[in-house]
């Protein structure tokens, strides 16, 4: 299926129910025992959930897992747990015909080790449609396994399930502005790690869910000061204020390069790995007068620990993510914990 969004800050398959017209197997609308509701920042989505074989080219998952479909699923679930008539093809996938979301955590929403997602029905992800004295309401339940929303990548054979690799090209400026991107999405962690990144690159731990500790200063010894979270699935750089160019003049304020140093806990040397540029500008300042603005993207918010490394991060780099390994799957040995790695362009053959 083409114009599906690679997202590197979520889990799970989301897919138009009418880009899947003709597929075998499709459950009719408005029969699905369970429905979701995925609070992105810039719009809810809404849909029902199947089980659903995924493939990548020839290589497919080796069980079902459970997947979103999007649209024309009748009364959905809103924010305080009623319903409405709001399409769940509307906001994020207006463009796109799905989200393939693989961030390196097994799933949507679970968290803590019993691996529940939240249950209350205006905070739920997962909802279960039950009969009602006006007809059928949803209520916030945890999700069956094989209904729950997870990380497609984990579940492909064994060479390709522990992580993938997500190479970005420089931008090309006249096909950022026709809204055109390249790149490319190559499956397995440790398949590619060495003919990519070579054996002495940096492996940057995974600090918690999708999240990697941060800092703007590189002398050792200095504590990280942000949160951060590489999220492809996003079109702009999520910053604090604080980092905001600083000018009296906002239609004359300049672009600011910001140095980011990635924390390295537990590594032989104490010096954070980097410094990553990332270049931030406010919208409609001179900054960006006669740029792509997809390069120069930047909102900014109040908060001081969490920044959002948006596509503008990924462009002209190789990231890979390697995924946590189950502590359930591994007896005789400690877990793999997830991490980063980063090469500053495209390489390998």
């Amino acid at each position: 299926m083409p114009d599906v969004l690679v997202d590197t800050g979520s889990s799970g398959l989301l897919l138009r129910r009418s880009a899947l017209q003709g597929l075998k197997g499709l459950e009719p609308a408005d029969s699905g025992e369970y429905g979701f509701r995925n609070r992105y920042v810039s719009a809810p989505e809404y849909g029902a959930l199947t089980p659903a074989w995924i493939g990548f080219g020839q290589l497919y998952t080796q069980v079902p897992i459970g997947i979103g479909l999007l649209g024309s699923d009748g009364e959905q679930p809103d924010a305080g747990g009623g319903a409405n008539e709001a399409d769940g093809e509307a906001g994020l996938l207006k463009h796109f015909n799905g989200i393939l979301g693989i961030a390196p955590r097994p799933t949507g929403c679970s968290t803590g080790a019993d691996c529940t997602c939240a249950k209350a029905t205006e905070v739920a992800q997962y909802y279960r449609r039950v009969p009602g004295s006006d007809g059928p309401v949803w209520q916030g339940p945890q999700a069956p396994p094989a209904y729950e929303l997870s990380n497609p990548v984990a579940a492909l054979p064994s060479g390709y399930e522990d992580g993938f690799v997500l190479r970005i090209d420089t931008p090309d400026h006249a096909a950022l502005q026709a809204g055109v991107e390249s790149g490319t999405l190559l499956l397995g962690f440790e398949r590619w790690r060495e003919p990519l990144f070579g054996q002495q690159a940096p492996r940057i731990p995974l600090f918690s869910s999708s999240w990697w500790f941060a800092a703007t200063n590189g002398e050792p010894g200095q504590p990280p000061d942000l949160l951060t979270l590489p999220d492809s699935g996003s079109a702009a750089i999520l910053a604090p204020a604080r980092y905001k160019p600083a000018s009296a003049d906002t239609s004359a304020a300049p672009a600011r390069q910001l140095p980011l140093f990635f924390d390295m806990p537990g590594a032989e040397s104490a010096a954070p790995y980097g410094p990553f540029t990332v270049e931030l500008a406010e919208a409609g300042s001179a900054a960006i007068e006669g740029r792509p603005l997809h390069t120069l993207a930047t909102r900014f918010h109040d908060g001081d620990l969490l920044m959002s490394l948006g596509m503008p991060f990924f462009y002209g780099r190789t990231i890979a993510f390697r995924l946590p390994e189950d502590p359930r799957a591994v007896s005789d040995r400690a877990p793999e914990p997830g991490c980063l790695m980063i090469a500053p362009g495209p390489q390998g053959a």
